[in-house]
């Protein structure tokens, strides 16, 4: 081999070497970038084991806290289902009692009714709105089959409600109520209202009435015997033992006149004789028009009223005042209670309240009239109504024979007050 190809032989290795160097040096870089990778994998991995462990970790806990849970919670719904268990059958059982009250109630209410439809008087369950929610046999047989209608068009005719309802007041207040009424036929009853309260419904008024027509007019009777025997003896107290009474005061006068004149010792006795026939007079006069006040008081009513407190404050020596807004007189058994209402008001009051002054009105008012007594005295006692003294039993009495309505009260700024209503469809009691 000659120097030129041992030259170029030398170059060829010299360059393969460089080769196979840049080659190696490659090769390492890139092996190094690979191990560099696989390091940073590596490490990826160890991390996301340690995560991985973590959150197996976590997970085991989590179960562990959910099965403790469930375990309470089925706890909890075994008691709970044991408890509703209970309460069931503790309500299934009050259903059980309540349907047998119901039962027990609808039997009673079933004997109620009948009860009710064997009474001599109508009876009627109404309702807030005025509708007739039951009425008995008897109530059918007067006014027919409410259908639906309110009691005000079926017992009164009317369109439009009362201007008066009592049992509107029964129902507003829960406080039972009587009255007297009159039919379109002219017929009288005497009305009781109740609260009736029942579990399935709203509350009602039951309202009980008996005809007390042919009672009534009984006495009336009796009252007009009464009072006709009254007039008759105040009429002769008047006309017979007054005008002889009136005589001897005359004649008794004169001759005290005479035995004065005439120096006699017996003309004092005889003077004191004349008085006390005067007296005698007076007081005669006074129970003839006790007896028949409103005959005799020319003006009626009103005049006998006057009267009356003209003779309050003359024997009593209370102030009395009448005031009167009336426009028409009365007839005479209207007028006669209602003065004797007045006396019996009047009385009460000066013997046991010891007022200082009594007012007496009587008035008009919605087509009828209202008599009021009131005095500024010590007041009605707590109990009187409750006890229900005679006077105003009479006068309670007095106030049903002419339909009228009494309210007799302690007044708020002292004293009593009687108030006795007289409706207008009772006010045909005038003239």
């Amino acid at each position: 081999m000659g120097t030129g190809d041992m030259r170029r032989e030398t170059e060829s290795l010299r360059q393969a070497r460089d080769d196979l160097v840049a080659q190696l040096k490659h090769r390492t870089e890139e092996l190094e970038r690979v191990n560099k990778a696989l390091r940073a994998e590596i490490a990826e991995r160890e991390r996301a084991e340690g995560q991985r462990e973590h959150l197996l970790k976590r997970q085991e806990r989590y179960a562990n806290l959910l099965r403790k849970a469930g375990n309470r919670l089925e706890k909890r719904v075994a008691r709970r289902t044991a408890e509703l268990a209970d309460a069931n059958a503790a309500l299934e059982e009050e259903i059980a009692e309540r349907r047998l009250a119901q039962e027990g109630l609808e039997a009673e209410r079933r004997r109620l009714f009948s009860v009710l439809n064997m009474l001599p008087g109508f009876v009627l369950l109404r309702a807030g709105d005025s509708t007739i929610r039951f009425a008995n046999h008897r109530f059918l047989d007067i006014f027919g089959d409410p259908a639906g209608r309110p009691c005000y068009a079926v017992m009164r005719g009317r369109d439009t409600p009362c201007d008066v309802c009592y049992a509107a007041e029964v129902m507003q207040t829960g406080e039972p109520r009587e009255w007297i009424w009159t039919n379109v036929r002219g017929r009288d009853y005497h009305v009781w209202a109740y609260p009736f309260a029942q579990s399935d419904e709203p509350r009602l008024v039951l309202e009980l009435a008996v005809d007390i027509t042919e009672r009534r007019e009984l006495e009336r009777e009796i009252l007009e015997i009464s009072r006709e025997e009254q007039r008759r003896i105040g009429r002769d107290l008047h006309d017979v033992l007054g005008q002889n009474l009136a005589g001897i005061s005359f004649l008794s006068k004169a001759l005290s006149q005479r035995l004065a004149a005439a120096s006699s010792p017996q003309a004092d006795q005889a003077a004191e004789i004349s008085n006390l026939v005067s007296e005698t007079v007076a007081q005669t006069r006074a129970i003839s028009r006790g007896l028949c006040p409103v005959e005799l008081s020319e003006g009626g009513l009103k005049n006998a009223l006057e009267e009356m407190a003209a003779g309050v404050e003359e024997v009593f020596g209370i102030s009395c005042d009448f005031e009167c807004g009336l426009a028409a007189a009365f007839g005479r058994i209207v007028a006669t209670h209602l003065y004797r209402i007045t006396q019996e008001a009047v009385n009460n009051a000066t013997r046991h309240a010891h007022p200082k002054h009594v007012w007496i009105t009587l008035a008009e008012k919605g087509g009828g009239v209202v008599l009021t007594v009131r005095d500024d005295g010590a007041g009605l006692p707590d109990d009187a109504a409750a006890k229900g003294g005679m006077g105003l039993r009479i006068m309670k009495y007095r106030a049903d024979i002419i339909g009228a309505s009494l309210d007799v009260r302690r007044r708020p700024e002292g004293g009593t007050v009687a108030v006795c209503t007289l409706p207008a469809e009772r006010a045909d009691g005038r003239q």
